[in-house]
């Protein structure tokens, strides 16, 4: 896999911290992949 941005983690420490990288497909759109360590954190709009 080619990234376009390689995997990092964003907002480490706090309580909306995710894992994210970004790819781009054969069609050429780039598409964002996240995990986060907590699954109630997906749609928390406070951090």
């Amino acid at each position: 896999v080619e990234f376009v941005i390689g995997p990092y983690e964003r907002y480490t420490g706090k309580p909306g911290a995710q894992a994210t990288m970004f790819v781009k497909d054969p069609c050429g759109n780039h598409l964002e992949f996240k995990a986060f360590a907590d699954d109630g954190a997906i749609f928390d709009e406070k951090w």
